[in-house]
């Protein structure tokens, strides 16, 4: 019980932040999310940028420019990770607390 409650709140963690990334891809690029993904390209000289809470990569523009940090993809990954095994202890406490008061 307590692997199957730790499991379904880091997954549900992970989507928390996988969403959030979508979010931040669709407020922060020109064209919205299809475009920032770059399914399609209906902004002439837009600008794509993904990552949350740090910019992994910045790309396109008047002038061209093509930015891509791994540090930053590391530390979205780090925190992703946290914020999720977070989730994970947080969701295995609450369900040991209901579990011990019946």
């Amino acid at each position: 019980m307590k692997a199957h409650a730790f499991t379904t709140g880091f997954m549900m963690g992970l989507l928390v932040l996988f969403v959030a990334n979508l979010v931040a891809v669709h407020l922060h690029s020109d064209g919205g999310l299809f475009e920032g993904l770059g399914l399609t390209h209906r902004v002439m000289d837009g600008i794509r940028r993904i990552g949350f809470p740090f910019q992994i990569l910045e790309q396109g523009g008047l002038v061209y420019r093509h930015v891509f940090s791994p540090i930053a993809l590391l530390l979205d990954i780090l925190i992703a990770v946290a914020c999720a095994f977070g989730a994970g202890l947080a969701l295995t406490y609450i369900r040991l607390g209901k579990a011990r008061a019946v």
